[in-house]
Protein backbone atom coordinates (compact mmCIF):
# COMPACT_ATOMS: atom_id res chain seq x y z
CA UNK A 1 0.00 0.00 0.00
CA UNK A 2 1.48 3.38 -1.07
CA UNK A 3 1.42 6.06 1.49
CA UNK A 4 -0.67 9.19 1.35
CA UNK A 5 1.82 11.92 1.55
CA UNK A 6 -0.13 13.62 4.45
CA UNK A 7 0.86 10.30 6.63
CA UNK A 8 4.02 10.67 4.91
CA UNK A 9 5.05 14.50 6.37
CA UNK A 10 3.33 13.65 9.74
CA UNK A 11 6.10 11.18 10.58
CA UNK A 12 8.81 13.72 11.50
CA UNK A 13 10.65 12.62 15.11
CA UNK A 14 12.33 9.71 16.53
CA UNK A 15 14.62 9.45 19.60
CA UNK A 16 18.46 9.38 18.93
CA UNK A 17 19.37 6.34 20.48
CA UNK A 18 16.54 5.21 17.98
CA UNK A 19 17.99 6.57 14.44
CA UNK A 20 21.57 5.68 15.83
CA UNK A 21 20.19 2.10 16.06
CA UNK A 22 18.46 2.50 12.31
CA UNK A 23 21.35 4.18 11.33
CA UNK A 24 23.71 1.28 12.52
CA UNK A 25 20.52 -0.98 10.12
CA UNK A 26 20.70 0.96 7.09
CA UNK A 27 24.48 0.40 7.34
CA UNK A 28 24.03 -3.25 7.15
CA UNK A 29 21.67 -3.22 4.44
CA UNK A 30 23.98 -1.08 2.25
CA UNK A 31 27.20 -3.52 2.51
CA UNK A 32 25.00 -6.50 2.00
CA UNK A 33 23.20 -4.98 -1.52
CA UNK A 34 27.01 -4.24 -1.60
CA UNK A 35 28.27 -7.95 -1.79
CA UNK A 36 25.25 -9.04 -3.70
CA UNK A 37 26.39 -6.62 -6.57
CA UNK A 38 29.60 -7.75 -6.63
CA UNK A 39 28.61 -11.46 -6.82
CA UNK A 40 26.01 -10.56 -9.50
CA UNK A 41 28.56 -8.47 -11.52
CA UNK A 42 31.49 -10.83 -11.73
CA UNK A 43 29.53 -13.91 -12.02
CA UNK A 44 26.15 -13.20 -13.35
CA UNK A 45 26.26 -10.68 -16.13
CA UNK A 46 25.02 -13.70 -18.40
CA UNK A 47 22.36 -13.97 -16.59
CA UNK A 48 18.14 -13.65 -17.92
CA UNK A 49 17.13 -10.15 -16.91
CA UNK A 50 20.80 -8.94 -15.25
CA UNK A 51 20.88 -5.55 -16.18
CA UNK A 52 17.52 -4.69 -14.32
CA UNK A 53 18.40 -6.78 -11.57
CA UNK A 54 21.92 -5.30 -11.02
CA UNK A 55 20.16 -2.13 -11.08
CA UNK A 56 17.32 -2.96 -8.64
CA UNK A 57 20.24 -4.00 -6.47
CA UNK A 58 22.38 -1.42 -6.72
CA UNK A 59 18.56 1.36 -6.20
CA UNK A 60 18.74 -0.89 -2.59
CA UNK A 61 22.44 0.13 -1.97
CA UNK A 62 21.81 4.12 -3.09
CA UNK A 63 18.22 3.62 -0.99
CA UNK A 64 19.73 2.46 1.92
CA UNK A 65 22.70 4.87 1.59
CA UNK A 66 20.17 7.48 1.69
CA UNK A 67 18.53 6.50 4.96
CA UNK A 68 21.38 6.64 6.44
CA UNK A 69 21.98 10.20 5.43
CA UNK A 70 18.70 11.24 6.08
CA UNK A 71 18.84 9.38 9.71
CA UNK A 72 21.82 12.15 10.85
CA UNK A 73 19.55 15.01 9.78
CA UNK A 74 17.47 16.52 12.83
CA UNK A 75 14.88 16.11 12.88
CA UNK A 76 15.08 13.24 10.88
CA UNK A 77 12.56 13.44 7.63
CA UNK A 78 11.08 9.59 9.07
CA UNK A 79 8.27 10.21 6.06
CA UNK A 80 10.83 10.28 3.87
CA UNK A 81 12.31 7.01 4.99
CA UNK A 82 9.49 4.42 5.36
CA UNK A 83 9.38 5.91 1.56
CA UNK A 84 12.51 4.78 0.90
CA UNK A 85 12.19 1.49 3.07
CA UNK A 86 8.80 0.83 1.19
CA UNK A 87 10.85 1.24 -1.88
CA UNK A 88 13.69 -1.29 -0.12
CA UNK A 89 10.68 -3.47 -0.25
CA UNK A 90 9.70 -3.36 -3.40
CA UNK A 91 13.15 -3.78 -5.22
CA UNK A 92 13.48 -7.05 -3.12
CA UNK A 93 10.50 -8.48 -4.54
CA UNK A 94 11.76 -7.66 -8.13
CA UNK A 95 15.61 -9.19 -7.38
CA UNK A 96 14.36 -12.20 -5.73
CA UNK A 97 11.88 -12.55 -8.81
CA UNK A 98 13.90 -12.58 -11.34
CA UNK A 99 16.53 -14.16 -9.58
CA UNK A 100 14.09 -17.27 -9.46
CA UNK A 101 15.09 -18.05 -12.97
CA UNK A 102 18.74 -18.06 -12.54
CA UNK A 103 20.83 -21.12 -12.84
CA UNK A 104 24.34 -22.55 -12.53
CA UNK A 105 23.83 -23.95 -16.22
CA UNK A 106 24.11 -20.65 -17.61
CA UNK A 107 28.03 -19.90 -15.98
CA UNK A 108 30.34 -18.76 -19.04
CA UNK A 109 32.84 -21.34 -18.75
CA UNK A 110 35.43 -18.46 -18.94
CA UNK A 111 34.59 -17.06 -15.74
CA UNK A 112 34.78 -20.35 -14.14
CA UNK A 113 38.26 -20.35 -14.51
CA UNK A 114 39.32 -16.79 -13.97
CA UNK A 115 41.96 -16.15 -10.96
CA UNK A 116 39.24 -13.69 -9.56
CA UNK A 117 37.08 -16.93 -9.25
CA UNK A 118 40.25 -19.13 -7.97
CA UNK A 119 40.53 -15.99 -5.06
CA UNK A 120 37.39 -16.31 -3.63
CA UNK A 121 34.31 -18.67 -3.85
CA UNK A 122 31.48 -17.43 -5.68
CA UNK A 123 29.76 -17.94 -8.95
CA UNK A 124 27.05 -20.33 -8.23
CA UNK A 125 23.39 -19.39 -7.91
CA UNK A 126 23.66 -21.13 -3.99
CA UNK A 127 26.09 -18.48 -3.40
CA UNK A 128 23.96 -15.82 -5.29
CA UNK A 129 21.11 -16.60 -2.90
CA UNK A 130 22.74 -16.77 0.06
CA UNK A 131 23.79 -13.46 -0.11
CA UNK A 132 20.53 -12.15 -1.46
CA UNK A 133 18.95 -14.27 1.68
CA UNK A 134 21.46 -11.87 4.02
CA UNK A 135 19.93 -8.96 2.38
CA UNK A 136 16.60 -9.93 2.92
CA UNK A 137 17.66 -10.35 6.52
CA UNK A 138 19.08 -7.03 7.05
CA UNK A 139 16.45 -5.20 5.06
CA UNK A 140 13.57 -6.63 7.37
CA UNK A 141 15.86 -6.48 10.55
CA UNK A 142 15.71 -2.70 9.45
CA UNK A 143 12.05 -2.73 8.83
CA UNK A 144 10.85 -4.34 11.89
CA UNK A 145 13.09 -2.85 14.68
CA UNK A 146 12.00 0.48 13.08
CA UNK A 147 8.36 -0.10 13.30
CA UNK A 148 8.05 2.46 10.45
CA UNK A 149 6.46 0.50 7.40
CA UNK A 150 4.23 -2.02 9.14
CA UNK A 151 3.11 1.15 11.74
CA UNK A 152 2.65 3.73 8.72
CA UNK A 153 0.41 0.88 6.63
CA UNK A 154 -1.75 0.46 9.58
CA UNK A 155 -2.06 3.92 9.98
CA UNK A 156 -3.06 4.89 6.71
CA UNK A 157 -5.77 2.44 6.73
CA UNK A 158 -7.18 4.00 10.60
CA UNK A 159 -6.20 7.29 9.44
CA UNK A 160 -4.03 7.72 13.19
CA UNK A 161 -0.61 9.09 12.40
CA UNK A 162 1.92 6.56 13.09
CA UNK A 163 4.89 6.80 15.77
CA UNK A 164 8.03 5.19 16.12
CA UNK A 165 9.09 3.50 19.35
Amino acid sequence: MLLSPLTVASITTTSAAGRDHLDELALEVQRKANELCWEMYLYHRHQPDFRETYKAAREIWSLAGHIHELLHRDPAPLGHVVKDMLELDQLFQLIENDMAAWNDARIDMNLRSSPMRLMRRGGNVKTLHAKLRALEEAIRYLDDDSNLTSEAKSSEMSGREPMIE
